[in-house]
């Protein structure tokens, strides 16, 4: 999950009525959802790939790589 839609690749909006609920019980709406590859740090030929990505343009916090 991300604030930021440029974290995302081939993003697409996001359809229907679900929502991301934080911990004070608040939802916030999702806006988009795709994928996103990023490459190891450590090992050039292998990289971290996220499926299902949310786009909460309301979340505080990003995923960290």
């Amino acid at each position: 999950m991300t604030n930021n839609s440029q974290n995302i690749q081939q993003n697409s909006p996001f359809e229907g009525p679900d929502q991301f609920f934080i911990a004070n019980g608040q939802g916030l709406k999702i806006s988009a959802s795709g994928h996103s590859s990023f490459p190891s740090p450590y090992n050039p030929n292998i990289s971290l790939d996220l499926k299902h990505m949310l786009h909460v343009p309301q979340i505080t916090k990003n995923f960290k790589v």
